[in-house]
This record gives C-alpha cells, sequence and structure tokens, in this order.
C-alpha cells in the first residue's frame, strides 16, 4: 500500500523543529561578555595593565620600556579581539599588533598577540602570550 505524505504536513513539521531549536546570540552587551576590567599584572616583567571597559569593548594605555601601547578590543565568540597601537617613544615609529585576550578565571587573563602589520622593529609573524593576574 502506498501512502503519499501531505507536503503541508512534512513542510510544518520542519518549521515546529526548527523554531525550536535556540542558538546562541553574542550580541555586543555588557550580559553577553565577562567583566574584566581592572589592574592586571604581568609575573616577569611585573608590568600592570588598566583594562576599562565600555559594554563589551576593552580598551587600556599600557607604557612599557620605550614604547606606549594604546589597546582597542571588542568582544567576540568567547574571547576579545583587540588591536595594539605600539609607539616608539625615542623615534615615534608606530605599528599595529593584533592580539586575542581570554578570561581564564575571575583573577586570570591571558594576551596572545599573533602578528603585526610588520612595520618598525617587529616582524609581520610577531606572536607573544602572557598571563596577567589581577591585582
Amino acid at each position: 500500500m502506498n501512502k503519499t505524505l501531505n507536503p503541508v504536513l512534512i513542510f510544518a513539521a520542519v518549521i515546529t523543529v526548527s523554531s525550536s531549536i535556540t542558538y546562541p546570540v553574542y550580541a555586543n552587551t555588557a550580559e553577553q561578555c565577562p567583566r574584566i576590567a581592572g589592574a592586571y599584572q604581568r609575573p616577569g616583567d611585573n608590568l600592570i595593565i588598566y583594562w576599562n571597559q565600555n559594554g563589551c569593548n576593552i580598551s587600556a594605555d599600557a607604557p612599557s620600556g620605550g614604547f606606549d601601547h594604546l589597546i582597542t578590543g571588542q568582544w567576540t565568540e568567547g574571547h576579545f579581539d583587540y588591536r595594539v597601537s605600539r609607539r616608539n617613544i625615542r623615534n615615534g615609529c608606530t605599528t599595529q599588533m593584533y592580539g586575542r585576550l581570554y578570561k581564564l578565571d575571575n583573577s586570570r587573563l591571558m594576551s596572545e598577540v599573533y602578528g603585526s602589520d610588520g612595520r618598525c622593529d617587529l616582524p609581520a609573524n610577531f606572536t607573544e602570550t602572557s598571563v596577567w593576574i589581577r591585582r
């Protein structure tokens, strides 16, 4: 015995199943991203960075040795993507570095620089990973 399925019923079943699936939305709101604002210190050289946060946008100004670092970033699915404008105080040369910032727990962050624009004294494939402890 052959039964023909009613296409309207099949379509309705797909809609019903599809409408019950919840997809995560990573909106640019403070409720969707971790709060990281505050002072953090990098063991080893004891550099201190003060992270500011406005919703899911972050920023910091980190003078280090002969360089100024201006950092800006935004939350993106599981981490903050950021850009560093690194200026050599002595000669004014500015380069851009690109990285990700992860909240490991309530007291630690991990920064991961994965490249630069290749200007000044940094190669384009420059990398650096650091762990930062909340002060």
